[in-house]
């Protein structure tokens, strides 16, 4: 992971966070072409899309981040929350289900996946 810095990656995210979508996107572009491969760049790519409205582009990012590092829980979860977003319950019951795998204690990941049980059961 040399090809990504520590600083630019946090900066990324802080735009992301500060709601600077186009922002945020080109400096994921840019980490990206640094090291194609980053689990936490794809994540940040994942959350831009998703923030855009663009939900089938965000679960593509967010399913190559967790190919990318799958013992990570919180990619699993963003997956699940993307999955649930689009409608696909079981999707996301089994994201969330890796994510609390991997992470016992991680309770909105429970909680998320009570939800999606309660929605297949009710689906």
């Amino acid at each position: 992971m040399a090809g990504v810095s520590r600083e630019a990656l946090l900066q990324a995210f802080t735009l992301r966070r500060d709601n600077r979508n186009e922002e945020a996107e080109a400096a994921f572009r840019a980490l990206l072409a640094a090291e194609p491969g980053h689990p936490d760049v794809l994540h940040g790519m994942s959350l831009v899309a998703q923030a855009s409205g663009r939900l089938p582009e965000a679960i593509g990012w967010a399913r190559q981040a967790v190919l990318a590092s799958p013992l990570q829980p919180g990619l699993h979860y963003t997956l699940g929350v993307m999955l649930d977003e689009s409608g696909d319950p079981e999707g996301a019951r089994l994201a969330f289900s890796e994510a609390t795998r991997l992470k016992p204690d991680f309770l909105q990941a429970w909680n998320n996946l009570g939800l999606a049980l309660e929605s297949l059961v009710a689906g």
